[in-house]
């Protein structure tokens, strides 16, 4: 987690890079809080929130190829543990200010 909080670039984005701030501390806090207590349910949800940063990523950088190139984009290999629930979406959208401004991540 310190790599991507380190990772974080303010000068681009502020905005975005406090939201992401917040959720990488909490996705750390549940870590911290399950080795502590020795309790897997905390593993399981910042699990569940990684997977979701990973295939939203994904998908950001599919929808850039896709544009870059004016193609579709080849398919990646399908996820072993897809998310599913109410913040994941079938909706492409290459704009990942306004997923996180509409409140479509998960909130900390």
């Amino acid at each position: 987690m310190s790599e991507l909080i380190a990772s974080l670039n303010f000068d681009a984005d502020a905005d975005l890079c406090h939201k992401l701030l917040q959720l990488y501390h909490y996705i750390y806090h549940n870590l911290a809080e399950a080795n502590l207590h020795h309790r897997p349910e905390p593993i399981d949800d910042a699990l569940a929130i990684i997977r979701l940063q990973r295939d939203t990523w994904a998908e950001a950088i599919e929808c850039m190829a896709k544009d870059a190139s004016g193609t579709e984009a080849p398919d990646r290999p399908s996820d072993p543990e897809p998310i599913t629930g109410p913040h994941s979406s079938s909706k492409s959208d290459c704009d990942l200010n306004s997923a996180y401004s509409s409140g479509n991540v998960w909130k900390v």
